[in-house]
């Protein structure tokens, strides 16, 4: 079963489409952030439903907050491991 059915998914589009336009913003801390992009990172591995507009906003969205990490080049590096299949995880690699 599809989570979202496809009345909510036309409503939810429709409210997308009238805020398109409309900018917010949103406060994190370095740790916060950096979460997020490994988790964004991870979502983009994903061997499914990795179709269509969303993969390359997630892209672009990494792309725009790189810099803010100026200054920071372990955690720069980090971002750019996080985007390098070969240094993709496999179970059982650390012994676990």
């Amino acid at each position: 079963m599809n989570i979202i059915d496809k009345n909510l998914e036309s409503r939810a589009l429709e409210e997308l489409k009238a805020n398109s336009k409309a900018e917010i913003t949103i406060q994190l801390s370095y740790p916060d952030l950096i979460s997020i992009i490994g988790a964004l990172q991870l979502a983009l591995r994903h061997p499914y439903n990795n179709k269509g507009p969303l993969p390359e906003r997630v892209r672009l969205f990494i792309k725009n907050v790189k810099p803010l990490f100026a200054g920071m080049p372990a955690l720069r590096e980090v971002i750019e491991r996080g985007d390098d299949p070969v240094f993709d995880w496999e179970p059982g690699e650390d012994g676990s």
